[in-house]
């Protein structure tokens, strides 16, 4: 799917159409590995519950880890125009997320 639209969080949900939302990290990951990495991610900061069996934590995150780590790999590239967002109330996360996210796009942006 060409230019899709990822909102990761389990407690709320998009304001407007056309997002893809995923309530957990495994099902982030599925759709991800379904359809490739969508142009534009909202990061919300819980997850559905447990532990993710591919080793991330289960909040947003352990999905910006899932990226940078999938990305650095070579497993994925970002698209184009490749935007996100972080909507994470808990300060201490938002700056986590965004630390990895300012990175890699940094560094892997087309």
């Amino acid at each position: 799917m060409s230019g899709w639209k990822l909102f990761l969080d389990n407690n709320s949900e998009p304001t407007e159409t056309g997002w893809t939302v995923c309530t957990c990290i495994n099902e982030a990951i599925r759709v991800c590995d379904y359809f490739g990495l969508p142009n534009e991610i909202s990061f919300g900061q819980d997850l559905g519950t447990g532990p993710s069996p591919h080793g991330y934590e289960n909040n947003g995150y352990g999905f910006a880890k899932w990226l940078r780590d999938s990305v650095s790999a070579g497993h994925y590239s970002l698209p184009d125009k490749f935007t996100y967002h972080v909507v994470c109330k808990n300060l201490k996360e938002k700056d986590n997320i965004l630390d990895i996210m300012n990175n890699l796009t940094r560094e892997y942006s087309v």
